[in-house]
């Protein structure tokens, strides 16, 4: 019986060091790298802490042990990274990033609040509940006009006619800083640094009046709470 004990214990014994052993030889080929420093350079947009999320690193009285691999499978998943390099200069591990900039901040309108997130050009989600942006118009929609990581259909042909917008009257588009599109097809509009909510049919001759009530308004130095803007004239309040 003693023999038969020492015997599985011995093949127990065996296997975990096997497992050791195999785990050992995956570590081993991994890209795993002790470095002074880590920079990234080329961002404008992006922290480091995005930049290095779930990146195995540790911190070591002469520098950084990083998983360079991991970095690479992070970045390669990050839409907000649009192309990297990794390479050594001297003692650090540089990073050199060129970002996939923001088209437009939308936020999706609910109960309890807003949900952030940012498009490219292409209209891809690249971001969610952060705002890197932040030079940009907000656009409020509903939650139907996104539904599994996609826009609507209406919703694209919203930002497509906000696109021509900004060829067609771009001071106007300039000066946006809130648009909420929850009730197509009327908007609610806020402009920079003016209290005033502008009730709108959100096409061309919408923005056309909006342009020459807002004029108006500027020129008077004097903001309603609200405008209500029809076909050629305005009611405020």
């Amino acid at each position: 019986m003693r023999r038969r004990c020492a015997q599985r214990s011995a093949a127990a014994a065996l296997m975990i060091a096997m497992l050791f052993a195999t785990d050992s030889r995956v570590d081993a080929f991994r890209d795993v790298r002790r470095v002074k420093a880590v920079e990234f350079r080329g961002t404008k947009l992006l922290s480091k802490a995005e930049l290095v999320k779930d990146v195995e690193t540790r911190v070591e009285a002469d520098g950084i042990v990083i998983d360079v691999d991991g970095l690479r499978s992070h970045l390669d998943k990050f839409l907000m990274v649009q192309s990297y390099r990794v390479f050594e200069d001297g003692d650090r591990l540089v990073v050199q990033v060129t970002e996939n900039e923001p088209e437009w901040v939308l936020a999706v309108k609910k109960e309890d609040g807003i949900v952030p997130f940012e498009v490219d050009a292409k209209l891809r989600v690249i971001s969610v509940h952060r705002v890197h942006a932040v030079d940009k118009p907000l656009i409020i929609v509903a939650p139907e006009e996104i539904g599994s990581g996609r826009l609507s259909e209406r919703l694209r042909k919203a930002i497509a006619f906000m696109n021509e917008m900004k060829t067609t009257a771009p001071a106007l588009m300039r000066e946006l800083e809130e648009i909420d599109l929850t009730a197509l097809p009327r908007a609610r509009v806020m402009l920079k640094q003016r209290r005033t909510r502008f009730n709108l049919r959100f096409s061309a001759g919408g923005f056309a009046v909006l342009s020459c009530v807002a004029g108006y308004l500027d020129s008077r130095r004097s903001y309603p709470e609200s405008a209500e803007i029809y076909a050629g004239r305005a009611a405020m309040k």
